[in-house]
């Protein structure tokens, strides 16, 4: 098995399928920024995954609770990626659940944790030839939210797929709510107002701020009742750079 110490610089490019992208699962923050980091060491020309060191020093950049001991950290993300299933379904009905990682090994003072990512991943991680989004990975470092760094790379994803084919300055599509909930495992006790609040109002200012794109958004109702969202993506010129 070939290991990989990770070497995490803001250009590193992540690589996603679309069908990655619009699965269903719940991941707290970091333990999202942990995986993707994982993702982006990946090259485009491997056919397998290899096993991935995380330095602990590379943990203690991440973390935002810095009072929290290190070393119980690094295990609890560990049993995160491992327990917390990620769903993927086909039209065609078919579905996979699988975990993120099937293995995360720690050795007491040698300072590093080593990830082997899943197999079941592979269609969805390794030599993409299409139906794919990717983006530097310094796009998500700053976001605070699981949800805002899910909602940059699906409006990552329409914008580049749209942009790719013509020269939009800027596109539109329209969601169900519903399908939001379903797909980011937005709790039932979220009602509207909620989602408005904590999911698209943060990540309107987080995404202008941090990322290479921006975007609003339209409540479209039916019988008063807000059921869909029409995002309107634009490119985020100060913070955007090529290959993004």
């Amino acid at each position: 098995m070939n290991i990989v110490n990770i070497t995490r610089t803001k250009n590193n490019i992540v690589k996603k399928s679309q069908q990655l992208l619009t699965s269903r699962y719940t991941l707290k923050p970091l333990e999202i920024k942990i995986i993707t980091t994982l993702i982006s060491m990946i090259k485009v020309g491997d056919d397998k995954f290899k096993e991935y060191i995380f330095k602990v020093s590379d943990f203690q950049q991440l973390r935002e609770a810095k009072n929290q001991n290190i070393y119980t950290l690094i295990e609890e993300l560990a049993d995160g990626l491992l327990r917390k299933p990620v769903t993927i379904r086909s039209e065609n009905g078919d579905w996979l659940k699988a975990n993120w990682v099937s293995s995360a090994r720690y050795k007491k003072g040698e300072g590093h944790i080593i990830f082997k990512i899943s197999d079941d991943l592979k269609p969805y991680l390794l030599a993409l030839k299409e139906k794919f989004v990717q983006y530097k990975i310094e796009n998500i470092l700053p976001l605070k939210s699981s949800y805002t760094i899910r909602l940059y790379e699906l409006l990552k994803d329409w914008f580049v797929t749209q942009t790719r084919y013509d020269n939009s300055k800027s596109v539109s599509k329209i969601i169900e709510v519903s399908w939001l909930r379903k797909t980011f495992e937005i709790p039932e006790s979220y009602n509207y107002a909620d989602i408005k609040r904590n999911i698209l109002v943060k990540s309107k200012m987080q995404l202008l701020e941090h990322t290479d794109i921006k975007f609003t958004y339209e409540e479209i109702k039916t019988a008063r009742r807000v059921t869909h969202l029409k995002f309107t993506i634009i490119d985020n010129q100060k913070n955007n750079n090529p290959h993004g």
